[in-house]
């Protein structure tokens, strides 16, 4: 009876095939590595600049394929490549190419015109001079402006480095 039932547990477990189980096992096993590698890539937040949309020690996953078909647009919370996929920021970006990004007293503006930022909870007194974008550049900036303008990692990124859009 005991052996019947260590038998039953096998074949659940294993299944009647145990090599074809074993193969299935490696090619799924291989999937995941390859989805999670290079498809949905793991993200750990570290630090306050996305604050309050994203905290620290937040863990969520980059879609690498949304830009495939598409690019980037206004508002996009984006994965940004720094120095090889090991150092990666997390950013909003607020500039599209060709167009002219500044801040005046904590309020953003794009080609001279103030935008609304909902995401922002508390703006500051922030104040960057006018910066013009290349055709494959974008602005990006941290939704926390309660920290000085000159503590975040902000501005200009070449569309190359924008790894893919956050999904939390």
């Amino acid at each position: 009876m005991a052996d019947d039932k260590q038998n039953i547990w096998m074949r659940m477990l294993i299944g009647q095939r145990p090599l074809f189980t074993f193969v299935r096992a490696i090619l799924l096993a291989g999937v995941c590595v390859w989805i999670f590698r290079f498809v949905f890539i793991p993200v750990y937040v570290r630090g306050d600049s996305m604050l309050p949309t994203y905290r620290d020690g937040q863990f969520g996953f980059a879609n690498s394929l949304a830009f495939r078909s598409q690019e980037p647009s206004f508002g996009d919370v984006v994965v940004i490549e720094m120095n090889g996929r090991r150092t990666m920021y997390l950013k909003r970006i607020v500039g599209l190419p060709r167009e002219t990004v500044d801040f005046r007293n904590g309020n953003l503006f794009v080609n001279g015109e103030v935008v609304p930022e909902p995401y922002v909870v508390e703006p500051t007194d922030w104040t960057v001079p006018p910066e013009t974008l290349g055709p494959r550049e974008f602005y990006v900036v941290g939704d926390n402006r309660t920290m000085p303008w000159h503590a975040q990692t902000m501005g200009v990124v070449d569309r190359e480095r924008i790894v893919g859009r956050i999904m939390f």
